[in-house]
């Protein structure tokens, strides 16, 4: 038993002593960004086609880093047209050498999904996905998802509409939610993502008059103005959770260790799955981020 405990203690701080001595540089990707001035349209149909939620923004013909907004941003700012009110200047970043244990530790502190890599300019980007897939999955973590996953997590109805569904995980904080039906049973799983990929983005012209008369009946006249107003606005479909779910429901169970379930999470390209126990009873969701705790 003391030969055993010896054993973990050795692996733990050698998996910790390479996590410090592995670099920022070592597993970031190459960034996606988008310069300004932009619209929102065009950065809905941007994250859209590359199903990504978060952008750096730049000055255009730069790689100086001026915010990063994300769908949420979008999602909360429905009637707000300029980019520079929306977007987070408040900029999380590391540099290519800062090592990977320090920058998960930034990561959990700031409980961001993201890190900008800068040196003077963009030069990657360093996700809990990039440090999970990357990193915990290829090495033996033996702590298990009981010990790292959330108890306390959203459920919705799968009959909840669309736009109220938004609403609910919006006031809650959550990405994502498992959907349960009539019964009680686990029947899908859906994201934010989902959700902006049912939005649709539609023009709204409003046209308002403004008119002045003149108090002389000798010198009377009419001015009359007419004012277009061009907005953009998110348009929800008609349909409920059911309709845009994901009904493929991909579980890991509470024994499972983290590396394990950091291969699966890479395997099947997601960042959190329910928790099921021996049972196959929902007890919990584990999130990509949450692995990062294991560091």
């Amino acid at each position: 038993m003391e030969y055993a405990q010896s054993v973990r203690i050795f692996l733990v701080n050698a998996l910790f002593n390479l996590g410090a001595s592995m670099r920022v540089k070592d597993l970031m990707s190459i960034p996606i960004y988008m310069e300004i001035p932009t619209s929102r349209r065009e950065l809905l149909e941007f994250m859209k086609k590359r199903n990504i939620n978060f952008v750096p923004l730049v000055k255009r013909n730069t790689k100086k880093v001026v915010g990063v907004i994300t769908r949420n941003d979008l999602l909360r700012h429905p009637d707000e047209e300029q980019i520079a009110l929306i977007m987070n200047r408040n900029l999380l970043t590391v540099t290519p050498n800062t090592s990977i244990t320090e920058a998960a530790k930034k990561i959990l502190d700031n409980n961001q999904r993201y890190l900008l890599v800068v040196d003077d300019e963009l030069k990657g980007v360093l996700s809990v996905a990039d440090i999970v897939w990357k990193f915990i999955a290829i090495q033996q973590f033996n702590e298990t998802v009981e010990q790292f996953m959330s108890r306390k997590f959203l459920c919705l109805w799968h009959h909840t509409p669309v736009k109220v569904a938004y609403k609910i995980m919006k006031f809650d904080g959550a990405e994502a939610a498992p959907v349960i039906d009539d019964r009680s049973t686990l029947v899908g799983f859906i994201t934010i993502s989902d959700i902006l990929n049912a939005v649709q983005v539609i023009i709204k012209d409003k046209t308002s008059h403004l008119s002045t008369s003149g108090e002389s009946q000798e010198w009377d006249w009419d001015v009359s103005s007419v004012v277009y107003i061009t907005k953009e606005e998110l348009e929800f479909p008609d349909k409920t959770v059911a309709d845009i779910m994901s009904k493929k429901v991909y579980t890991v169970a509470t024994s499972t260790t983290i590396s394990e379930c950091a291969r699966k999470m890479r395997k099947l390209d997601i960042d959190q799955m329910p928790v099921t126990d021996a049972n196959g009873n929902l007890v919990g969701i584990i999130r990509d981020i949450h692995l990062l705790s294991a560091l």
